[in-house]
């Protein structure tokens, strides 16, 4: 597994930087390709750690920084220039890997979960969408974000897999009006409460997120040949 530094032209042609996991060439071949959206720390070490688990499992990954621009993550960023740079993001493991966009797929995480899901609901080169203790419904509405995410799930024609600590930040009132909406629209959502107040601090608890965010994107990602 290789980790470089990444860089593209994202929306209105700025420059984003970003990183790039490269499984091992000893990979019989790729288990599929995934978009990683960092939470409001920006690639902090956590979404490290997702590039290299996702590499080390056989999958292409870029991560890029979507505060690339502003150079920090102070401002929230907002959600149509976060879509059209991972809309970017997508051309380059294209170009790079030669994967088809049926087997790609985006995680996000904390903050970058809501990126992940809205850029689902966005894309049509999306094939699966894992998001991990995300803020499901906005507190207040803004310029950067003009739409309750919950509002564009009719789009969203991906799987979802969202997984949340059940004495999280995320309320139980929101994670159950995620459950409603797939269940209204019919969608393929997998919604899953851990035990705990945080995902990504007890080792055990770790490690039962990677497998099932791992286990689900190579359900998903396997491409029409397997």
């Amino acid at each position: 597994m290789v980790l470089e530094d990444a860089r593209f032209t994202g929306a209105g042609g700025d420059d984003v930087r970003g990183i790039v996991g490269i499984p091992s060439p000893a990979e019989r071949e790729l288990a599929g390709a995934v978009v990683l959206v960092h939470g409001g720390a920006g690639i902090d070490d956590i979404a490290r750690q997702g590039v290299r688990r996702l590499s080390e499992a056989g999958f292409a990954v870029i991560a890029p920084d979507l505060c690339s621009r502003e150079g920090s993550s102070a401002d929230p960023v907002p959600d149509r220039r976060a879509a059209a740079d991972l809309e970017a993001a997508i051309d380059v493991l294209i170009g790079r890997f030669g994967i088809g966009a049926d087997r790609v797929g985006t995680l996000g995480l904390f903050e970058g979960g809501t990126h992940a899901f809205l850029f689902g609901c966005a894309s049509r080169r999306i094939a699966a969408v894992a998001a991990i203790a995300w803020p499901v419904v906005a507190e207040e509405l803004s310029a950067s974000r003009p739409v309750q995410p919950l509002e564009l799930a009719l789009n969203l024609s991906a799987p979802l897999l969202a997984l949340f600590a059940e004495g999280g930040a995320v309320p139980p009132e929101h994670v159950e009006a995620l459950s409603q909406v797939g269940s209204q629209f019919a969608k393929d959502f997998d919604i899953v409460v851990l035990p705990g107040d945080e995902l990504f601090s007890e080792p055990e608890t770790v490690n039962e997120v990677w497998a099932r965010t791992l286990a689900f994107l190579r359900e998903r990602l396997r491409g029409p040949e397997e």
